[in-house]
């Protein structure tokens, strides 16, 4: 994941990324949205900033769905003359189902969270 979120630091600028991370709420809804496969070998964005077609995760192969807020309030809440950017984040499985139409609700998975900091 850290090295996805350096290519969008990298592609769009630090402060771009940061910006473009909802802040979390309650509930906790729309992240901005990542997806990887059964062993996490490969991971890439959705919607900001995707990789072009080569670096694409096919859909019967996205098997987690990592999604990732910034903090609403201090000390975590992003700063922009801050080195780091703490950033919540969720991941939940299984998010396509190989042969299922259409994504699994999120009430069905299993979910797992953790704080991380980007560098800038």
């Amino acid at each position: 994941m850290r090295i996805e979120l350096q290519r969008l630091a990298g592609s769009g600028g630090f402060d771009a990324l940061a910006n473009r991370l909802p802040e979390m709420s309650a509930p906790l809804l729309n992240g901005l949205a990542f997806v990887a496969d059964r062993d996490a070998g490969q991971l890439a964005s959705t919607d900001y900033l995707p990789p072009d077609a080569g670096g694409q995760l096919p859909q019967d192969r996205q098997y987690f769905q990592l999604e990732v807020w910034r903090f609403n309030q201090p000390p975590l809440r992003f700063d922009s003359g801050a080195a780091v950017l703490p950033m919540y984040v969720r991941v939940s499985w299984p998010y396509w189902i190989p042969g299922v139409a259409s994504v699994t609700p999120q009430a069905a998975r299993r979910q797992f969270t953790f704080v991380v900091s980007l560098n800038r």
